[in-house]
């Protein structure tokens, strides 16, 4: 699903009526979907079954060089295992 041509501070997702919350700090985002309502091993959302976060959607933070993408491919591995 793509997100309409809206800013990403606004967005509501079609499944759920509940807008996410991004704060852009120079390269960086922060925020996302909450990490105590995914879980950790196969990266799918405790409230709604079916679907899988990955990568910077998530609500994780580290520092720049590459950890990033680490995030993005460690847990996109999670998801896609799990799938």
């Amino acid at each position: 699903m793509s997100a309409p041509n809206a800013p990403c501070s606004t967005w509501k997702p079609r499944s759920r009526q509940q807008a996410m919350n991004f704060s852009y700090s120079g390269m960086a985002t922060a925020g996302g979907a909450a990490l105590k309502e995914i879980d950790a091993k196969t990266m799918a959302s405790k409230k709604l079954p079916g679907l899988f976060f990955a990568g910077e959607v998530l609500d994780l933070d580290a520092y720049t060089g590459g950890f990033n993408l680490q995030i993005a491919f460690a847990t996109g591995q999670a998801a896609g295992r799990a799938v």
